[in-house]
């Protein structure tokens, strides 16, 4: 089963600083070229303290935290996961689908085509949370076969098996999931 992924913070460059000596042992500015000084007050500006501060995740996915588990039947199976939301929000998932950009730049999906598993979403309030696919909505094989629906195909790579969306307001976090069979597993 795969999970999300997180990508590294590309190394920003940072300002070349100097420190230069703008007077003299009198006090006074000293004789340098023209223009000098107003580079030098340029390089000051840009040389100013930046405070940093913590970032609150307001929705978050707790990693580590998906677990695929055979259900009652020999072809059903149940996808748990854990999240916690600062506020309330809503839980989408998503199968068999595709990942679209509304003009306001907001990710949504769309069902791939009709035959697939159908979409639903759900409301919670501000706390932690389990979500499970279990019962009427637990992975039915039978129904929809893994090499069909489940699995990510490299020849369809538009074709996403599983999403998981939780949104706020001004809020997104994405989770996508694939099913694959372990090679021991065969």
């Amino acid at each position: 089963m795969g999970g999300h992924s997180s990508r590294t913070a590309p190394d920003l460059p940072l300002p070349h600083q100097e420190v230069v000596s703008l007077q003299g042992s009198g006090g006074r500015v000293q004789d340098r070229p023209a223009g000098y000084l107003a580079a030098a007050n340029t390089a000051a500006r840009l040389a100013q303290k930046c405070e940093t501060g913590q970032v609150k995740v307001q929705l978050a996915w707790l990693p580590h935290s998906f677990q695929l588990q055979k259900g009652p039947s020999r072809h059903l199976w149940e996808i748990h996961g854990t999240f916690t939301a600062e506020g309330p929000c809503t839980l989408s998932a998503h199968f068999h689908c595709r990942e679209r950009t509304s003009s306001s730049g907001v990710l949504r999906y769309e069902a791939a085509d009709t035959s697939g598993p159908p979409s639903w979403s759900a409301s919670y309030p501000a706390g932690k949370h389990e979500l499970r696919l279990a019962g009427d909505k637990a992975i039915d094989f039978q129904r929809w076969p893994l090499e069909v629906f489940w699995k990510l195909k490299h020849k369809r790579m538009d074709v996403i098996p599983v999403v998981f969306v939780l949104d706020m307001p001004g809020v997104q976090s994405i989770v996508h999931i694939s099913l694959e069979v372990s090679k021991a597993g065969r």
